[in-house]
């Protein structure tokens, strides 16, 4: 037997067997879950306010940082004289 002979008897007893599908049960509860969740769930809405506090949180230390050199150079640049 040739290895092209063998493959074509894999696929030909292959093509015997369908793949299997989920139940109809299962398709019916993901598709009426995901249209009845309208909000996001609320642990996930967490997520988001946390992650936009943490972004807030590095701008403004991140604008303050950036002006701080800026007031000792005008604080200090009257005292030398």
């Amino acid at each position: 037997m040739t290895e092209n002979e063998y493959y074509n008897e894999i696929e030909q007893l292959l093509r015997n067997y369908l793949p299997a599908g989920p139940s109809e049960d299962l398709r019916e509860r993901v598709l009426s879950s995901a249209h009845s969740q309208s909000e996001p769930h609320p642990r996930r809405r967490r997520q988001v306010w946390s992650f936009r506090a943490a972004a807030a949180a590095v701008l403004l230390v991140a604008v303050v940082l950036r002006f701080i050199p800026i007031a000792l150079i005008l604080a200090t640049a009257g005292k030398g004289n």
